[in-house]
């Protein structure tokens, strides 16, 4: 493992271990939360049990998008940021352990949370869902559920990228800063956007995404492959990659600490 390997894992781990307990105490509602869900089983309709069971995945999107302004506003509040700066590492090790970070934790809360669509909303509730459910074979199921994880991640990736760069924006001033912190939030929403429709035609050489779905016709288990187009979502991330880079040189270059 090469020095700066070694460099970055140490700014991944201070990052990780800053919010365990966040992470606990998340997981643990999350639990509570099914548990609530399913002591509700017959007592409120399906519909909104289920639905209700997708609300971890909301707050996981919010904890993605907030975490990344918490994580860098925690070094200068702490005048940690002086510390991290001095040492031999350039400024997208710094940059990139954050959304790392921010990226592993969502993706571990997502997992939870998925298990408890699938356990409460799913087999617990609806009886033709669930006999569509034991028609599935494990790869089946595992697979669309990696497939609707990895487009979630993916989305998560580049928000979390547009909100650090918003935030390192906003440090390059004094005043105003929170402003211009926001306003470059939007601004580079847009810009993102704007990138990935210019490159898209770029990526239409990349296979397409084949989501497989179930239904039932006249008792019959029917099966068929949606395909989602991999070209915007590879320009996307192009555009937030980009985006990426430009904080990082922002963090090692142009912000005054």
């Amino acid at each position: 493992m090469t020095a700066g390997a070694i460099r970055f894992g140490k700014l991944l781990k201070k990052d990780l271990e800053s919010y365990k307990v966040f992470m606990a105490i998340f997981v643990l509602g999350i639990i509570a939360w099914d548990i609530f869900l399913w002591t509700r089983i017959g007592k409120w309709r399906p519909d909104m049990i289920v639905g209700l069971t997708f609300l971890p995945l909301l707050l996981i999107a919010f904890w993605a998008l907030l975490s990344p302004f918490l994580k860098l506003r925690q070094e200068w509040d702490g005048n940690h940021v002086h510390l991290i700066l001095v040492l031999p590492v350039p400024g997208f090790y710094i940059t990139g352990a954050k959304a790392l970070a921010t990226l592993i934790e969502a993706i571990i809360l997502s997992l939870i949370a998925t298990a408890g669509i699938w356990y409460v909303g799913i087999l617990a509730l609806n009886p033709s869902v669930s006999w569509v459910v034991r028609q599935m074979t494990t790869a089946d199921v595992v697979g669309f559920a990696f497939q609707a994880l990895l487009m979630f991640w993916l989305a998560l990736c580049a928000a979390i990228v547009v909100v650090q760069f918003a935030y390192l924006s906003g440090r390059l001033y004094e005043k105003f800063s929170g402003l211009i912190a926001i306003w470059t939030l939007f601004l580079s929403t847009w810009v993102v956007e704007q990138l990935g429709a210019l490159a898209e035609p770029a990526f239409r050489w990349l296979p397409d995404f084949g989501f497989k779905t179930w239904q039932t016709i006249n008792d019959q288990l029917i099966t068929s492959v949606v395909p989602v187009s991999s070209a915007p979502i590879a320009s996307v991330l192009l555009g937030a990659l980009i985006l990426f880079a430009a904080g990082s040189w922002m963090l090692d270059r142009q912000i005054e600490i």
